[in-house]
C-alpha cells in the first residue's frame, strides 16, 4: 500500500509540474504590428530599401546582403545637402505599437546586415524608458539581441540607432514574449493561459488529496 501511494504521489506531481513549466512557449508579438517614427528615404538609390519592420520576412541564414527588399535603411549623405537623410544628426528610431499584447516580454531582436554600414549605437526603449542596448559581432548579416533579465510588459517597443556611415541595414525586429503553449493559436497570439492555469491547478489540488489520504491510511495502520 505504502509503495502505491508513493506511486501514484509521484505521477501527480510530474503531471503538475509538465502542466507548469512546459506550458509556456516564446512567440514574436511584434509580428504584423504597426510601426512609425522613421520614413523610407526620398533620395534616389536610398528609397529602394523599403522592407517592413514587422512582415515576418527577412534573411535566410547564410545569405549575402540583397540590395532592396527585405532591407529598411538608415540613412545620411554627408556628402550631399542635408536633406538627403532619414534621420536626425544621424539617429533614426522605429516605434513598434504592441498595444495589449505588449506583456510577459523577454527579449528583443533584430536582424542587421553591418557590411553595408555601422552603428555607433543600438539602443532598446519600453515606452520610453530604455531597457538596454544591442552589438553586433563582424560583418556577416546576423540577429543580435537584448535578453531581460526578467519578463516586463510595454505597449511600445522602440529602437533607437545612431550610424557612423552612409547606411545601416535592418530587416526585421522582434520582440519576444512567453505565451501559452497552444498549437491551435496564431504565430502572433497575446491569449493568456488561462486553460494550463486550470489544468495545473487541479493537479495540484488532486495532489494534495492523495497526501492527506496517504497521511490517513498511514494513522489507520
Amino acid at each position: 500500500m505504502k509503495k502505491f501511494i508513493s506511486a501514484l504521489l509521484a505521477a501527480a506531481m510530474a503531471a503538475a509540474l509538465s502542466c507548469v513549466f512546459v506550458s509556456a512557449k516564446e512567440t514574436n508579438i511584434a509580428l504584423h504590428k504597426p510601426w512609425s517614427g522613421i520614413e523610407v528615404p526620398t533620395n534616389e538609390g536610398a528609397n529602394a530599401y523599403t522592407g517592413d519592420f514587422t512582415d515576418g520576412v527577412y534573411a535566410a541564414e547564410g545569405d549575402a546582403f540583397s540590395y532592396k527588399e527585405p532591407w529598411f535603411t538608415f540613412y545620411c549623405n554627408d556628402q550631399n545637402d542635408s536633406s538627403w537623410t532619414n534621420l536626425t544628426d544621424r539617429v533614426g528610431r522605429v516605434d513598434i505599437e504592441l498595444g495589449d499584447a505588449g506583456t510577459g516580454i523577454t527579449k528583443v531582436r533584430m536582424q542587421v546586415a553591418p557590411e553595408i554600414g555601422g552603428a555607433e549605437y543600438i539602443k532598446v526603449y519600453a515606452d520610453d524608458k530604455e531597457i538596454g542596448t544591442m552589438t553586433y559581432k563582424g560583418t556577416d548579416i546576423q540577429w543580435i539581441e537584448l535578453a531581460l533579465d526578467g519578463p516586463i510588459d510595454a505597449e511600445t517597443i522602440s529602437v533607437e540607432i545612431k550610424i557612423t556611415d552612409m547606411f545601416f541595414m535592418v530587416s526585421e525586429i522582434e520582440v519576444i514574449a512567453e505565451t501559452a503553449d497552444d498549437s491551435s493559436a496564431p504565430e502572433d497570439s497575446s491569449t493568456p493561459p488561462t486553460a494550463d492555469a486550470g489544468t495545473a491547478a487541479a493537479v495540484i489540488a488532486g495532489l494534495a488529496a492523495l497526501f492527506v489520504s496517504a497521511v490517513l491510511i498511514k494513522k489507520k495502520a
